[in-house]
């Protein structure tokens, strides 16, 4: 007798590219717990102040590279913030992305002066519509780069 192995798609319940599979008209689906995550290109090392004074990450010769952020959230209003810290942990610039983009990739990441071999860092923090943080990256530390 012989058997017959067959592959099934998704079942009722399973998440299949962000919605759960049998909920009505694709619901979004609900993690858990809200988290947020942030990542950076290969060489990126260093954040450099454009010329219209957004604050950018790029590799030792100026070459911009892509910050990364993904999110998974309990509720679509929220939003994202990310954060510039000077190396007193201070938040010295932000920027808020809109309410339910969770997973993006940009180059600008806020405005403020950067001074050249001072340590920032970066965090994305995902907010409630209210303005309450609900989850927190990890922090990517830089180094401030100005090319004369």
């Amino acid at each position: 007798m012989a058997t017959i192995v067959q592959n099934y798609g998704p079942i009722y319940g399973e998440v299949v590219n962000g919605t759960v599979q049998g909920r009505p008209n694709g619901s979004v689906y609900v993690p858990l717990s809200n988290k947020i995550d942030i990542s950076v290109d290969a060489g990126g090392e260093y954040l450099i102040e454009s010329p219209a004074n957004s604050i950018k990450v790029c590799n030792s010769s100026g070459q911009w590279k892509y910050t990364y952020y993904a999110a998974e959230s309990q509720d679509l209003s929220n939003y994202v913030c990310i954060e510039i810290l000077d190396s007193s942990d201070n938040v010295i610039s932000t920027v808020n992305k809109p309410a339910g983009l969770f997973n993006t990739k940009q180059f600008a990441i806020g405005g403020a002066t950067i001074v050249n071999g001072d340590t920032y860092k970066v965090r994305a923090v995902l907010m409630a519509s209210n303005g309450t943080p609900v989850a927190t990256s990890d922090l990517l530390v830089f180094e401030g780069l100005v090319i004369p």
